[in-house]
């Protein structure tokens, strides 16, 4: 939780939060399903380097966007809050980088990689069910390769 709100402030969130969540279920959704239904086809005809790293992107794209949209119809609500609830929230996310901070800025690049590798395997497990020894190797190939700039990340974090 990220602040306590009163009753009004409740409302208008739930209000916003409605709004953001009717908004991804009637643009959003379709583009994962098309997406998904792409990914199959992919893994189906021989899923490449190039092809994971696309559909990796566009899942990307697609969280971004959703919280994009999300802080725009939440941030309205920040001008509401009292000077309290405002030192509340700064000091959640100042926890949360904290956390960020250690799970990713202080370890080594190899234990990332290693983390970022058991990550997606269990991610693409949860969706395709067990991976075959080629698709453990693209994933493999694929952390190797990404660039994982969890210090732009963070800086992002700070703004």
């Amino acid at each position: 939780q990220y602040v306590l709100l009163d009753d009004e402030q409740s409302g208008l969130l739930l209000k916003q939060l409605e709004n953001s969540f009717s908004w991804h279920r009637k643009t959003q959704l379709p583009l994962y399903s098309n997406s998904i239904q792409g990914f199959r086809n992919d893994i189906e005809n021989g899923l490449d380097s190039t092809k994971m790293n696309n559909h990796l992107l566009a899942a990307k794209s697609y969280y971004k966007s959703f919280n994009t949209r999300l802080i725009n119809d939440v941030g309205i609500l920040l001008p509401g809050l009292t000077e309290n609830q405002l030192k509340e929230v700064m000091e959640y996310f100042a926890d949360k980088n904290d956390d960020y901070q250690e799970e990713y800025l202080d370890k080594s690049k190899e234990e990332l990689k290693e983390k970022k590798l058991e990550n997606l395997t269990e991610q693409f497990e949860d969706w395709l069910d067990d991976l075959t020894e080629q698709q453990k190797s693209m994933l493999n190939d694929f952390v190797i390769k990404y660039d994982w700039n969890y210090e732009e990340r963070y800086q992002l974090r700070l703004k």
